[in-house]
This record gives structure tokens, sequence and C-alpha cells, in this order.
């Protein structure tokens, strides 16, 4: 009991608490994701593109799919590669082996088209979501009126 009344012990607690800050705070900042990615060096200069529109340019690819319903993407870096993980909601009668392959291949060839980034790496797609299936005929302006009433 006397160790707790020493000032010294609050002392060393206070201490030890922002040491552990300290270092919390540092492994924080060294593992942030920066805001841009480096895409290529011109002869003008060096060129980067924001993480927001590269995520936009993958979600609207993964859209333009018609078995995909709606599409999130987050992307990061890892010495120097792009890692993407899209999550989606497939259509039901979707098949999720070849719309993940072609989604692949697809992200892939639109950022180093339209970019010009070449250092991509795993494109992981996880299903978060099964959208109904939709009537194939749509409702007759009658029926609409009658629907509203």
């Amino acid at each position: 009991m006397e160790i707790i009344t020493n000032p010294v012990f609050y002392y060393g607690m206070g201490a030890s608490a922002i040491l552990v800050l300290m270092v919390l705070l540092i492994i924080w900042w060294t593992r942030r994701q920066p805001d841009t990615i480096s895409a290529f060096d011109s002869e003008n200069g060096h060129v980067t593109v924001s993480r927001k529109a590269l995520q936009e340019l993958i979600q609207g690819c993964c859209e333009r799919v018609s078995d995909v319903g709606r599409a999130k993407a987050r992307v990061g870096t890892r010495g120097g590669v792009i890692n993407t993980h899209v999550r989606l909601r497939l259509n039901a009668n979707g098949k999720l082996s070849s719309i993940s392959g072609y989604l692949q291949e697809q992200i892939s060839e639109v950022v180093r088209q339209n970019l010009g980034i070449e250092s991509i790496g795993n494109i992981d797609i996880v299903v978060v979501g099964i959208l109904p299936e939709h009537a194939s005929e749509q409702p007759s302006k009658e029926a609409e009126g009658h629907s509203k009433l």
C-alpha cells in the first residue's frame, strides 16, 4: 500500500501512459493510407490519382455489369501495389464464379488503360447481398392508375 501513496508511482504510470500513446500514434501514422496514389511519371512531372476517383472508377466498372446491382470499392496500397476490395450486391440469376472472374479482369484492365497504373495486386470480391429477380413485364398505365388509389 505504500507504493500507491508514493508520488513516484504516479509519475511512472503517467510516463508509461504517454509512452504507450506515442507508440500507438506512430504506428497509426505510418500505417495510414495516402490520399493519392501514384499513377506514373511523365516528362513534365509526376501524375497521381485520388483514392476516391479510383474507387469511383472501379464501382462504375462493376455496376455496368448487368448481374451486379450495387458495388462499393475500397482501395489500399502496400509496398507500391494497389489492392482492391469490392463489396457488391448480385442479382439472383447471376453466377458468382463467372461474374467474379470477369469483374477482376475488367477492373484490372480499366485501371491500367484509363489511369496508366500497372502495379495492381489483389482484387478481392465479396458478395454482401442477393437482389431479388425483377418481373420482366412493366406494369401498364391502367394498372399504375389503379395502384395509386
